[in-house]
């Protein structure tokens, strides 16, 4: 629904960074929302793949399955007021604590295969997929990222092609040393001419995207 509804560029204008004011926003916007744990991943997904901040993604994540009113109203008809003031006081803390954290602990390469992964998977994918097999980036536009996969145990982490253990950065690096496309698939036979294209791809499209962060 938010692909459909919300352009990249509404999306990037609302959660632009992870500045107090897109945090707060973004909780706001959580808890009125007020999701299932599904539904919320779903959302924050779509909303991070088309241009939000990672880190106010997720302050959108928690609040929509923690700060949740309907929750609040059964707590204090149920539970009594001080179970609701915890839920709505505690909260707030912790994605005070997870932004705190994302500062401390999170890494641009860290985000970027983020942003792969949420690209390459579907709202039905399963956790255990997500986890265990390679991350292949799905046609964006008219760049074609099916050829670039990722897998944890594979070249550190590094974008791969089609699985092999031939780097973006192997053919990147060789070509701007001054070596041409015939010079490359002779030294990798492997490679077709499809996937330098690929390389080229994915680097404009990271380049484009670290661009972004850093404004």
């Amino acid at each position: 629904m938010v692909d459909v509804l919300v352009s990249k560029a509404e999306l990037q204008k609302l959660l632009p960074d992870a500045s107090p004011r897109s945090i707060v926003r973004a909780s706001l916007l959580g808890a009125a929302s007020s999701s299932c744990s599904s539904a919320a991943v779903a959302i924050a997904r779509s909303i991070f793949r088309n241009g939000g901040d990672f880190t106010a993604t997720m302050a959108f994540q928690f609040a929509s399955t923690n700060l949740v009113i309907e929750l609040g109203v059964l707590l204090v008809v149920l539970m009594g007021w001080s179970f609701a003031a915890a839920e709505f006081i505690g909260g707030p803390l912790m994605i005070a604590l997870l932004v705190l954290m994302f500062r401390l602990l999170l890494r641009p390469r860290m985000v970027e295969v983020a942003l792969l992964h949420a690209r390459a998977t579907t709202a039905g994918a399963s956790h255990r997929r997500f986890l265990t097999e390679p991350a292949t980036p799905p046609r964006i536009g008219y760049m074609n990222f099916d050829r670039i996969t990722i897998e944890p145990g594979k070249r550190s982490g590094q974008p791969c092609i089609r699985g092999l253990r031939i780097t973006v950065y192997d053919v990147l690096a060789q070509v701007a040393s001054g070596a041409t496309e015939q010079d490359v698939l002779q030294d990798f036979p492997e490679l077709q001419h499809e996937d330098i294209l690929a390389c080229f791809a994915y680097a404009a499209e990271r380049e484009h995207h670290s661009a972004r962060v850093a404004a």
